[in-house]
């Protein structure tokens, strides 16, 4: 059941993600609602277990977005990705959350680098990405990794269809369980 929530939620996330740039903050909560009580509520727990389940669930989450929540600082990632990849965390857990969140992160760089070859921006891409962690380093940091204004918008792309194909290539590893 669970996985079946994941994947409406994920392909929800991918839709409002192309057609937006973004996902609504409602719709995450509305899905971190619906299965954290499939979760909890159905999961064939008793009493004590509920507990459990509840403090695990939200546990993977808040772990997963305190372990991400630089990217969202540096402007790497969007906060909508970040809560995206909470939400898995925390249906999946931690052991099996950062699996699929991987599978979509590979994904995505592999996306990522044929992308920047085609549009022959990939030397000024890495230029930039080691200037940047250059002036982090040496304590000059002087704003985000990524602005609109200044880089446009080939340097952005949809990261929750990546998420959704890697909770997809996570599911069929396990077998399609």
């Amino acid at each position: 059941m669970i996985f079946g929530l994941l994947l409406v939620c994920l392909g929800g996330c991918a839709l409002w993600d192309v057609r937006t740039g973004r996902i609504p903050n409602l719709w995450l909560a509305f899905w971190l609602c619906v299965i954290g009580i499939g979760k909890v509520f159905c999961g064939g727990e008793s009493g004590g277990q509920k507990a459990e389940a509840f403090l695990a669930y939200f546990g993977a989450m808040f772990f997963a977005a305190a372990i991400l929540f630089p990217l969202f600082i540096f402007r790497m990632m969007g906060a909508g990705d970040i809560k995206l990849m909470a939400v898995l965390c925390g249906a999946l857990g931690i052991q099996d959350g950062f699996p699929a969140i991987f599978y979509g992160l590979a994904a995505a760089a592999a996306w990522s680098f044929l992308y920047m070859v085609r549009m022959r921006i990939l030397k000024k891409r890495i230029l930039y990405f080691l200037n940047f962690i250059r002036r982090l380093l040496w304590a000059e940091y002087e704003g985000s990794y990524y602005l609109a204004e200044r880089d446009g918008k080939e340097a952005s792309f949809c990261l929750a269809p990546f998420l959704l194909g890697g909770f997809v290539l996570w599911l069929a590893e396990k077998g399609g369980v």
